[in-house]
């Protein structure tokens, strides 16, 4: 049975979520890509998206072999929610978990954080500004394994109190 990876961007309203193979090969094997086959759509609570995702491809009998989301910035609760959902997955379930900044979902635009407030990226670093425009997040067409990282940690960047 084929084995498909996983990509999710729960960061902001709505989820995204896109089953990969790999079915793009070259000579180099670390510039070898997957290509989108299917994509989902999901409004509401993150857990809820979620639960909703994985209950439609546990019930297609998807046979996910990697997950791979974008680990922030971020809504705060929505990172939190992902992260404990997927690293629980990652455990029970013996998926591969890798991740990366969101930013590279929309093509480095801003990111909604809250209120008229937004993370932006500039010279690599993550700065908090308002009255930005924000971009809607998009799942690539071919994914490579190599922009992402084993490094899972949650990257939440929270206002000064």
């Amino acid at each position: 049975m084929q084995r498909y990876s996983l990509v999710i961007v729960s960061v902001n309203e709505p989820l995204l979520a896109g089953i990969y193979t790999k079915n793009i090969s070259s000579s180099n094997p670390e510039s070898e890509g997957m290509e989108l086959q299917e994509t989902y759509r999901f409004y509401g609570h993150t857990t809820h998206a979620l639960n909703e995702l994985f209950s439609t491809l546990f019930a297609k009998g998807v046979e996910i072999e990697h997950m791979y989301y974008a680990r922030g910035p971020g809504r705060f609760s929505a990172l939190k929610a992902t992260h404990i959902y997927l690293h629980t997955l990652a455990l029970t379930k013996g998926y591969r978990l890798y991740s990366t900044s969101s930013f590279a979902f929309n093509n480095a635009n801003p990111i909604h954080a809250f209120a008229n407030k937004y993370f932006v990226l500039r010279d690599d670093e993550i700065l908090l500004e308002t009255q930005c425009e924000a971009v809607e997040f998009r799942l690539p067409k071919v994914l490579y394994s190599k922009d992402f990282s084993c490094d899972n940690t949650p990257l939440y960047i929270l206002p000064v109190v």
